[in-house]
């Protein structure tokens, strides 16, 4: 069982800012034991002093590399709409590279750098940064200092200890006109460098191969969103993607860091807390740290849905249920889930940590096989066909900044950002060949346009964006103001944009100029009791593997158990539909809802009754 909520944040807040005061405050401690016996001793304190300054720059070198994820030089890879996350997890302000994560292409890919990879790395830091360290301080007392060749470094990691070697000659005169040359400067760092980057692979080893993040997000997702279920009512049920994600968000940013691996590292106060521990063989001494923010970027697409709407319908009226004498409404929905979690092992003032992308896959956990496509395959590496794409808002105005995605058959491509040019908002690029695919065109605050074409040659396409408008909803019964006992539901579904509100809660909605579908439903809580069943319920889903890639389905059966009580009753709503113009949305209009309702009902021949007239009845709509 999950804890709660608030404690969990609370204890996120807290890992946050003993890590960040950890990273900032690291001190890796130094070997000061040189010996230069073959060095004059007049000589020594010159030595010391320039070892001192490479000291500086071997320690930080090794504090970047192991805050990296063991990288020190990054590159840059994008993400896209379909798989938001670049090659590296933005923290705190600082890039860290994936071991493992998706592209934007949507291919699973693998980053882990080898240890010899890793030294190649120090040294060409510390290569770079000891051309900062000077004997200037001696040359102004008279020394006659002077360097020969290009430095040259070797770094070995080994345990317990890090050593950097630089071959740069340095010949020394001094004042009495004696001579010295240095040509290697040896540098020898205290770490745990290599326990830890070993721990941390191991712990990638078991993530890969038994993906135990992924069983805790699909904990997750059963326990905070609406998987498989059924409830009693006659009116259908409806929840917004877009709120199901944001409640994920929150749940895994509260719950990933309760996860612990076996070993010595933590005491668990109480016994229910065994849950968060994952067995594995292995046992760490050290202390891990698993972190998710609900700020880092994180897919979340639930099906099957219209728009950002889930919808399910209730049954219980057709002579195949007559036998239930009552509605009921079964629901089975379809998660593709995507996030970040960073790992952070820790011992004696260092911190190493590596991220990695967590991948729920139609309910299941994603293939641990890196390398293989996930949902765009191999179509969107091939963008050959030149095309040219112009975004407009709805007055015809270039509208710039629209992102465009195209879609062939099951495959999402991000193509790019339409740009101001010479008047107007457009983007000229190369596309994959497909016939019937679909140009998507999307921006924060428009409703997404989408339209047909076939890029086997080249083309042009013109898309105009609706832009949404925040919109004050006003809802009334028979003309009065609703009860404060009752809830209302309110839907606008159109081809291109669905949304809903709450109200009273919310008494705003965003809406665009459209044709909507408009569906109200009015609850009140209540109790009628029922006669406890079971049901046998089927539903379509996306089929798994490359059949699911071609848009194939199967069907999916489950019992549901019918509770034996209704708390949530319908008692009023209606139908309708209604055309909204952009001139109502920018004069700031309110909209005013008006719907039959009905007494509370007692028994469920009256629930049955009321659904059916709210099946029939329209909605009274206007701007006000």
């Amino acid at each position: 069982m999950f804890r709660q909520k608030k404690a969990q944040i609370a204890l996120f807040v807290i890992l946050a800012i003993i890590i960040v005061a950890g990273i900032v405050s690291v001190v890796v401690l130094t070997s000061k034991n040189r010996t230069i016996s073959s060095l004059p001793q007049e000589f020594v304190p010159i030595e010391n002093y320039y070892i001192d300054c490479l000291e500086t720059y071997a320690s930080e070198a090794l504090k970047i590399s192991q805050s990296q994820a063991g990288f020190i030089y990054l590159e840059d890879e994008q993400g896209s709409n379909l798989f938001p996350f670049s090659n590296k997890l933005d923290f705190l302000g600082m890039g860290i590279p994936y071991w493992y994560y998706i592209s934007g292409n949507g291919i699973q890919k693998e980053n882990i750098p080898a240890l010899d990879k890793i030294e190649k790395d120090l040294s060409q830091y510390f290569e770079k940064q000891s051309r900062l360290c000077d004997l200037k301080y001696y040359e102004a007392q008279g020394y006659e200092i002077s360097y020969a060749g290009l430095p040259k470094v070797k770094t070995k990691i080994s345990s317990g200890r890090v050593v950097f070697e630089l071959t740069q000659t340095i010949k020394i005169k001094n004042t009495d006109g004696k001579t010295a040359t240095i040509d290697v400067h040896k540098v020898e760092v205290l770490s745990d460098y290599k326990k830890l980057y070993e721990i941390a692979t191991k712990i990638y080893e078991i993530e890969d191969s038994d993906l135990f993040l992924e069983q805790y997000a699909l904990d997750v997702i059963r326990l905070y969103a609406p998987t498989t279920g059924i409830e009693l009512s006659c009116s259908p049920l409806i929840w917004s993607e877009k709120s199901i994600g944001n409640n994920l968000k929150k749940a895994l940013e509260s719950n990933i860091p309760f996860i612990k691996l076996p070993g010595s590292y933590y005491s668990l106060n109480q016994k229910n807390h065994q849950y968060f521990v994952y067995e594995t063989e292995e046992r760490f001494n050290e202390n891990i740290n698993f972190l998710y923010s609900s700020l880092w970027p994180t897919k979340v697409e639930v099906n099957p849905k219209t728009g950002d709407l889930l919808t399910a319908s209730p049954v219980g009226l057709g002579p195949e249920y007559s036998m239930l004498g009552f509605c009921v409404v079964p629901y089975h929905f379809v998660y593709d889930l995507s996030f970040p979690v960073l790992i952070q092992i820790s011992s004696g003032g260092e911190i190493f940590q590596f991220p990695v992308i967590a991948q729920i896959d139609k309910n299941k956990p994603r293939q641990a096989e890196a390398g293989e496509a996930i949902t765009e395959k191999q179509i969107c590496l091939h963008k050959i066909q030149d095309g040219r794409v112009y975004t407009y808002d709805s007055s015809g105005s270039p509208l710039p900044n629209v992102s465009i995605n195209f879609k062939c058959i099951t495959d999402n491509c991000f193509i790019g950002l339409t740009e101001e040019k010479e008047g107007k908002a457009v983007l000229d690029s190369k596309f994959p060949q497909c016939m019937n695919g679909f140009i998507i065109a999307s921006k924060h605050g428009y409703v997404s346009k989408k339209i047909m074409i076939s890029t086997n040659s080249e083309f042009s396409s013109h898309l105009y964006l609706n832009k949404l408008h925040g919109t004050i909803l006003e809802v009334t019964g028979n003309n009065n103001k609703i009860s404060e006992t009752r809830d209302v539901l309110v839907s606008f579904i159109s081809d291109d944009y669905s949304t809903s509100a709450y109200y009273p809660e919310q008494n705003t909605i965003n809406l665009a100029e459209g044709i909507y579908d408009v569906q109200v439903f009015v609850f009140e809580e209540g109790s009628i009791k029922t006669n406890q069943q079971t049901i046998t319920q089927c539903t379509k889903v996306p089929a798994s593997g490359i059949a699911g890639f071609l848009g194939k389905e199967t069907e999916e059966c489950f019992e549901i158990e019918v509770p034996n009580e209704i708390e949530n009753l319908i008692v009023g709503g209606g139908k309708s539909q209604i055309i909204i113009k952009e001139e109502d949305l920018m004069q700031n209009k309110k909209l005013k809802l008006n719907v039959l309702t009905f007494e509370t009902p007692k028994k469920l021949e009256d629930i049955q009754k009321i659904y059916e007239f709210v099946e029939k009845i329209k909605v009274e709509a206007e701007f006000v």
